[in-house]
């Protein structure tokens, strides 16, 4: 639950990378301040450095630097996809 001190961050996982941090809609409550690095580390997603590469933040390329803001939305590329 958000409180004055966290952000509400909507994540967009391929299924491959499903994780029970996220609630029904798809978003994750993490503290203010934190970047996309630190969601990477919530969320346990491995090898963040190549990971990152498949991620847009709010739809365009960041860095695991990158503050998350209240709202933002974090999607990834998958490598597997169909026909």
């Amino acid at each position: 639950m958000p409180n004055q001190n966290t952000v509400q961050v909507r994540v967009y996982l391929p299924p491959y990378l499903r994780r029970t941090q996220l609630d029904e809609q798809g978003f994750v409550s993490i503290e203010k301040g934190s970047t996309l690095g630190d969601l990477f580390n919530k969320l346990g997603i491995p090898f963040p450095m190549g990971t990152v590469h498949l991620c847009r933040l709010n739809y365009s390329k960041a860095s695991l630097k990158q503050k998350l803001e209240d709202g933002d939305t974090v999607s990834f590329f998958s490598l597997i996809s169909g026909g």
